[in-house]
């Protein structure tokens, strides 16, 4: 673990409580001005919510922060970045009168499963961090968040991760990942495509072949 010195040096700042109600959910956060986070590149999660305002505020819990907000076919939607992570998140509303009959999303459906977030650089166990997270919601909710599986070992490839996850609005199910560390060796997979049967990789034009394609 890095000491705060080192910690400063490499551009972190510690973070602040405002008040009893806003706790600090990590002891140091990037220091990234909005200006950055607004220009950072295009990777994100898009999520069609039912109520904007909310969904803000759920992910305000961890420090996600509103960067532009614009209108898409007619919704409204939003821009959240946060200043510990790249991943940004997009929210779009959808108009009331089309969610009449709209099931939420169930474990077995297909599609989307979860959406993940490496909350590694948070400083705090996954343990911890939920503990935060539900202190948070009760102060800004006046209830707590629905844990649905509690934090536990995983493994992932090589990876050594505690994992957790939570709901968060509209049937979303979040992720939260806390790198551990990896295995000396890779272990062997479970299992194996069948090559034979994928589409080949596209070749990359060179030389002749690349100023043809220009």
């Amino acid at each position: 673990m890095a000491d705060v010195e080192e910690l400063t040096h490499m551009g972190f700042t510690p973070a602040v409580a405002r008040d009893d109600t806003e706790l600090p959910l990590l002891a140091f956060i990037s220091r990234r001005p909005l200006s950055e986070l607004a220009a950072a590149d295009g990777s994100h999660a898009a999520l069609r919510v039912s109520n904007i305002r909310a969904s803000v505020q759920f992910w305000s819990l961890l420090h996600f922060v509103p960067i532009r907000t614009f209108s898409t076919s007619g919704a409204r939607a939003t821009w959240l970045s946060a200043p510990w992570t790249p991943l940004s998140i997009e929210l779009i509303e959808v108009p009331s009168h089309m969610l009449t009959g709209v099931p939420l999303p169930s474990e077995n459906a297909l599609g989307l499963a979860h959406v993940s977030i490496d909350v590694t650089s948070l400083g705090l166990s996954c343990v911890s961090t939920i503990e935060v997270l539900q202190r948070r919601s009760k102060a800004l909710f006046g209830r707590t968040l629905r844990v649905l599986t509690p934090p536990h070992q995983q493994m992932m490839g090589d990876l050594v991760a505690e994992v957790a996850l939570v709901r968060a609005p509209d049937g979303v199910q979040l992720e939260l990942v806390h790198r551990l560390g990896r295995l000396a060796t890779q272990p062997e997979d479970d299992w194996m495509l069948d090559e034979s049967k994928l589409p080949p990789a596209p070749v990359k034009p060179t030389g002749d072949c690349a100023q043809q394609a220009s």
